[in-house]
């Protein structure tokens, strides 16, 4: 299987002139994570949730909001985001994504096609469209024993799932002939409504 089988292909993305406040806009209104950053056509960063939240000011400032809104308004998004950003091109193997993303300990992977950005691939696309259907994982609570997946039998010793009003977590043990072969987890967090 490759990443263009799992990748989201309408990656929204925006200009390293974007004011940190509208970013937060665009995320917000996106239900996103991530932004890749792309001036004319090529990648040049990338900027997070986590990463606006970080770059907005603190909830104790002195501030009023009219000073927030305004400041908010000139810090550009070129100011804070990754300039690093790893990329994969569409033809790569899972494997190849998902061991390059553990190596470096990111949660997305920008797909990158002669120059231009066509898709990303996250965390949530490798569980929802491949890890929950090949071990026939519901939203709240399933367990398998074992799942053949290329020919290879695996066996699910553990399957943990915890939820609260705004979060869900899954943990599962993979191993294949008797031995542990990989760990998953996962949390899935909601915003407050």
């Amino acid at each position: 299987m490759f990443i263009r089988d799992v990748m989201t292909t309408n990656v929204v993305t925006i200009p390293s002139s974007t004011s940190l406040a509208d970013a937060r806009r665009i995320v917000d209104a996106h239900r996103i994570k991530r932004l890749p950053v792309v001036d004319k056509g090529k990648l040049v960063g990338m900027v997070s949730r986590d990463t606006l939240d970080k770059a907005g000011p603190s909830k104790l400032t002195t501030f009023s909001m009219h000073e927030l809104s305004y400041l908010l308004s000139k810090v550009t998004v070129k100011e804070v985001m990754k300039r690093e950003v790893l990329t994969v091109p569409p033809d790569s193997t899972i494997e190849e994504a998902v061991t390059l993303a553990q190596s470096r300990k990111v949660g997305a992977l920008v797909v990158v096609e002669d120059g231009r950005v066509v898709g990303i691939a996250t965390t949530n696309n490798i569980f929802y469209k491949i890890v929950n259907p090949l071990l026939d994982i519901d939203r709240y609570n399933s367990y398998l024993s074992s799942v053949i997946y290329q020919g290879t039998t695996y066996s699910v010793y553990s399957i943990q799932i915890q939820g609260s009003d705004y979060s869900e977590s899954i943990a599962l043990r993979i191993a294949k002939a008797g031995k542990t072969v990989g760990f998953y987890y996962y949390c899935f967090r909601y915003e407050r409504q």
